[in-house]
């Protein structure tokens, strides 16, 4: 099984890369620009995966609420940018996305069905990141609290 892993140099994708050893192809932000549509479908018909798995993020909380726009071009148009690549790839789409899409005030477990309500610009461009991704077809989002 081939893997496709973007956003290997981060803090998930490094824990990532060394457990899923020569399986996976690691991208670092040096080796794909996710908010570029055609270099995103170049990078991931080249890589000819069967899976995709998505670690890149920008996170910063004080800086995405500075530069909405690198965060909604990361967040939101690397994921679409990836679904769309994927699909037309044939791979499967694995999205890490985070509990930020949430504003914490359930007093139970948050569910899949749970609709979205962030509280800042990190969070709202995660949560529409992660409307694009069935567009892959086969596709997986995973919502972290913590890493």
């Amino acid at each position: 099984m081939s893997i496709l892993l973007v956003g290997a140099d981060g803090q998930l994708g490094f824990e990532l890369l060394r457990e899923l050893g020569p399986a996976a192809i690691p991208l670092t932000h040096r080796d794909i620009e996710i908010g570029d549509p055609i270099g995103t479908l170049a990078a991931v018909e080249a890589a000819a995966p069967e899976t995709v798995i998505n670690t890149a993020a920008y996170h910063n909380l004080p800086d995405c609420e500075k530069d909405p726009e690198r965060a909604f071009r990361v967040n939101v148009l690397g994921p679409r940018n990836l679904a769309r690549a994927c699909r037309k790839a044939g791979a499967r789409l694995v999205h890490i996305s985070t509990d930020y899409v949430f504003d914490g005030r359930k007093q139970a477990p948050y569910t899949e069905d749970d609709v979205p309500c962030p509280l800042n610009v990190y969070g709202a461009s995660k949560a529409a990141g992660e409307f694009f991704v069935p567009a892959a077809g086969r596709w997986l989002t995973i919502r972290t609290s913590s890493l």
